[in-house]
């Protein structure tokens, strides 16, 4: 493959848990490029490394037992409203309410609604349930310590967003948020990440809204 010059702010990736032919439009880029050696230039695009660089850990995972967990999932089930396929919560294994930080998990299994269609003979977690679970997490400190109100706590938005490798079924998904900012109990700004093993999978920003039933 040639070389890609900078100004066309197109970016190769390479991505060795994919298989090969695979395309993909990281942000900020012009065009979709195929997967293939990153050439020098690229190397050296700002943008390239901004999206490359994975973020610290917002907390130490190493230093929890996930076999000890301050809620399980009937407790979980007193705060959060999602219920059967779309419960994406196993447990809350940590909790920080100074730092406004919490740690908890899902195990994913085999059964997972997701698993025959995506994809057949290769279960892949989708991008959006992982985000789903994020949320969920995020969602459940907002409202079990009454950041917010309104009945439920809905997606605003969702930023800065990057799945950095696959997650399969039988994996169990690390899940840390931290709350940022809260405006007049209305709005909830989090940032959240995903380990596997140790091993950030996904990260990103997001924003919670209030949702009212009557509204």
């Amino acid at each position: 493959m040639q070389s890609v010059p900078c100004e066309t702010r197109a970016f190769l990736l390479e991505f060795a848990n994919f298989p090969e032919g695979h395309w993909i439009q990281p942000q900020n880029c012009g065009r979709c490029v195929r997967f293939g050696v990153l050439s020098a230039c690229v190397w050296k695009c700002e943008c390239w490394r901004k999206w490359s660089m994975a973020s610290e850990p917002i907390y130490d995972l190493k230093s929890l037992d996930f076999s000890k967990p301050l809620f399980t999932v009937e407790d979980i089930r007193q705060v959060n409203p999602q219920r059967f396929e779309m419960e994406q919560l196993s447990a809350i294994v940590y909790v920080d309410r100074i730092q406004h930080l919490i740690v908890g998990y899902k195990q994913l299994t085999d059964s997972e609604f997701w698993a025959r269609g995506h994809m057949p003979g290769y279960p892949l977690m989708p991008g959006v349930v992982q985000c789903e679970a994020a949320a969920q997490l995020g969602g459940f400190y907002a409202r079990k310590y009454d950041l917010i109100g309104g009945d439920y706590l809905g997606f605003g938005g969702m930023d800065e967003v990057r799945f950095r490798k696959p997650i399969y079924p039988g994996q169990r998904l690390d899940l840390m948020a931290r709350v940022t900012r809260v405006m007049a109990r209305r709005l909830a700004q989090f940032i959240f990440q995903g380990f596997v093993d140790g091993e950030l999978m996904f990260e990103g920003q997001m924003l919670g809204v209030t949702v009212n039933k009557s509204a």
